[in-house]
């Protein structure tokens, strides 16, 4: 069992250390916060509620962490703290995230990509996997660094490299892996793209790529949700109150942990 593991989503890698563990290496300018105990609790619920992202209440990231939970053996007081975190996400959900309209990266792939054109789904992960659903019965190249990992779900799944996609002329792009920049630019510049959109949030380009007619970053598709940000305002701040509470009501309960959730980082 290993005293640390770490979950990568889109937005940010989040280390959970197991008790007298150490934190894993990161780059010398990395920073980042640490959490303990409840306020590890609070932070997670949030996240896995999707108040945290750009795409808010979104859905994708909760069923990434439940993956990730699945993929590894954890200390008994990790068990235990990760189902009180599902418990008070699904709780938070059904009491401030509804009715707040289509919040999920895939709703906002299916809005832009013309119907029945070929499209290009870099990544295997859970993220490509949520976004499958949405794709319908268009014709789906689904690229990925190690091809033998793809779920059996994925269709048309090769190699992310030129001569792989050499057949991918002109279709369209879903970016939902963490690929770099120059990775894409080299693919394009074999393989052109008409429509592009790019779920990676804060590694996304700068601007407009070459070799790619139109481009659309995540904070651009979330920029159109504009009509709906002041009630997204108002459920994030109820939501925000409401993790504080349920969290402070857990550190209240009368339950025996002969280590305490005070050990737990994340």
């Amino acid at each position: 069992m290993a005293q640390s593991l770490v979950w990568k989503t889109c937005l940010r890698e989040l280390a959970f250390v197991e008790p007298h563990g150490s934190f894993p290496p990161s780059p010398q300018e990395a920073t980042g916060e640490e959490y303990t105990g409840f306020d590890a609790h609070r932070f997670l619920v949030e996240v896995c509620s999707g108040l945290h992202s750009p795409l808010f209440g979104e859905t994708e990231v909760f069923g990434q962490f439940r993956a990730f939970r699945a993929a590894h053996d954890w200390h008994p007081l990790w068990s235990e703290f990760f189902d009180a975190v599902e418990e008070d996400v699904r709780k938070l959900r059904r009491t401030h995230l509804t009715d707040i309209g289509s919040q999920s990266y895939g709703s906002l792939a299916r809005r832009h990509l013309p119907d029945g054109e070929a499209t290009v789904l870099v990544g295997g992960g859970r993220l490509a996997l949520d976004l499958l659903p949405w794709l319908g019965d268009r014709p789906l190249t689904t690229a990925m660094r190690n091809p033998a990992k793809a779920s059996a779900a994925l269709r048309g799944v090769c190699e992310l490299t030129p001569q792989a996609l050499a057949a991918n002329v002109r279709a369209h792009w879903l970016i939902a892996a963490p690929v770099s920049n120059e990775e894409l630019i080299l693919l394009w510049e074999r393989n052109p793209a008409r429509l592009v959109l790019d779920f990676r949030a804060e590694s996304a380009f700068p601007a407009q790529p070459a070799h790619c007619e139109k481009y659309f970053a995540l904070r651009t598709l979330y920029a159109e949700l504009e009509s709906v940000r002041e009630l997204h305002a108002r459920k994030r701040a109820e939501a925000l109150e409401f993790a504080s509470s349920i969290s402070h009501r857990r550190s209240h309960a009368v339950v025996h942990r002969p280590y305490g959730w005070e050990d737990a980082f994340a």
